[in-house]
């Protein structure tokens, strides 16, 4: 499944990703994302594609409708996850500025595949965010947990 069009996607391709995610953390300057946004996540090999701070494997995240994404409206969202004990369905959970609640609108599905160039299973989501400020996007899968940061607007 071809998830974007040529003109939607990156400069460098989606496919031909050179980033890892030891790559994104290893020598930053910065910790990757933290509560309050304090930073936010870490862009990948293009602005939309977010890499999570996670315990027991990866995850990546990768906003398709708007990024940073926009208070109102759903984003199509696909993530990466992968961990050695990392199986099942996973569960998203959306905390915002004090302690609001985003929407899962839909999903997860699991997608069979895909050209985005970055390891383990796949899925979709659509996630709603009801107000601006910093979001936690939370998923969990088995022994993976991870939090992806973000700036809502």
């Amino acid at each position: 499944m071809n998830l974007c069009a040529p003109q939607a996607c990156s400069p460098a391709g989606i496919g031909r990703s050179s980033v890892s995610p030891s790559t994104a953390i290893v020598g930053s300057p910065t910790p990757l994302g933290a509560a309050g946004c304090q930073p936010a996540s870490p862009s990948g090999a293009f602005a939309a594609e977010v890499y999570g701070t996670a315990t027991g494997g990866t995850v990546w995240a990768w906003f398709m409708t708007a990024y940073p994404p926009q208070v109102g409206i759903e984003d199509k969202t696909v993530w990466r996850l992968d961990g050695a004990h990392a199986f099942g369905a996973p569960t998203f959970t959306l905390s915002g500025p004090t302690a609001q609640l985003g929407l899962l609108t839909w999903g997860p599905e699991e997608h069979g595949g895909s050209t985005w160039n970055r390891p383990g299973h796949e899925f979709g989501t659509g996630l709603l965010f009801p107000a601006t400020g910093c979001w936690k996007v939370h998923v969990a899968v088995d022994q993976l947990a991870g939090d992806v940061y973000v700036v809502v607007r």
